[in-house]
């Protein structure tokens, strides 16, 4: 299968899985997928970036190969699929401790940037809470920003916000209650 014919076929769910499905665990297809995100012109970025979220969450190790990379990637100037994939990816992954301050903030900067998704918005929330969980103080800073922001979003954020606030409560009454 050539993967940049394949991506432009077709924009749907259906094509997304059988790319996944021919990508499969292998390493070196999951690295040309990934190259394609860095370096394909509109829209096989976007497509990409879909597809190999599927692969990520069908054998999350093959992110092991791009986690870094994605990481510094993530602050330039890429479409909103990049972003939304990515960071929810980053969300559903144990972060390493050498990338959780830089996350965090660019987390938090997403959250209060009115021109940002809110399905980025929701994914940056989810990553924050993970990160900030054992740090009392950054807790707290999720915390002050969640409540802040609430009024000024979606629905689908304040959604999300109330029940991280909700954790958030629970994490700090279970400490405090020791």
């Amino acid at each position: 299968m050539d993967l940049r014919e394949a991506l432009l076929a077709e924009h749907s769910r259906a094509q997304k899985n059988i790319i996944a499905d021919y990508v499969g665990d292998s390493k070196e297809l999951f690295m040309a997928l990934w190259k394609v995100i860095k370096s394909g012109e509109e829209p096989l970025p976007q497509r990409a970036v879909w597809a190999l979220e599927e692969c990520v969450s069908r054998h999350p190790g093959l992110f092991d190969h791009i986690m870094e990379e994605a990481i510094t990637l993530l602050p330039g100037g890429h479409h909103d699929a990049f972003y939304r994939n990515i960071t929810k990816i980053l969300s559903q992954r144990e972060i390493p401790e050498k990338y959780q301050g830089i996350l965090f903030d660019l987390a938090i900067d997403w959250m209060l940037d009115p021109a940002k998704a809110v399905a980025i918005k929701a994914h940056c929330m989810t990553l924050a809470f993970n990160i900030a969980m054992p740090i009392p103080e950054l807790r707290e800073e999720l915390a002050i920003v969640l409540k802040d922001q609430m009024e000024f979003n979606s629905a689908g954020f304040s959604s999300r916000g109330r029940k991280i606030l909700k954790s958030l409560e629970k994490l700090n009454r279970g400490i405090t209650n020791s």
